[in-house]
């Protein structure tokens, strides 16, 4: 029975989580303070960071090379982008209600939502 070496931290993942850390905070100070003219452009550019950090992670995972404390800060960092995308859902209903009222029916099935938006982004 062997056992495997605890991988070692890679720089360029701690890096990317710094960063991540770092853009999620902005996206919740501008959140607090219900800064609408700084909520979408903030949460635009968290969606390559998002995705070039989960493919970043994705491949070190695969070849073994997260260190136990990158894949703790990793998951702490996922549950902030949920809270903030629940945040950002709630701090934006009352526009994204005024928008559907205004648009009409199409708009009240997600294409106002900006979390949506963000969501289909990252998707793509």
């Amino acid at each position: 029975m062997s056992v495997r070496p605890t991988p070692s931290r890679d720089p360029a993942l701690d890096a990317l989580l710094d960063q991540l850390e770092r853009e999620l905070g902005q996206l919740e100070h501008i959140l607090r303070l219900q800064d609408h003219e700084r909520i979408e452009p903030q949460s635009r550019r968290l969606q390559p960071l998002l995705a070039q950090t989960m493919d970043s992670f994705g491949a070190a995972a695969r070849l073994e090379r997260i260190s136990p404390d990158q894949k703790s800060r990793l998951k702490q960092l996922a549950l902030q982008v949920r809270q903030q995308l629940g945040r950002l859902a709630r701090t934006t209903a009352p526009l994204d209600q005024a928008l559907a009222t205004m648009l009409g029916d199409g708009a009240r099935h997600g294409a106002a939502d900006p979390a949506a938006r963000i969501r289909r982004g990252y998707a793509t």
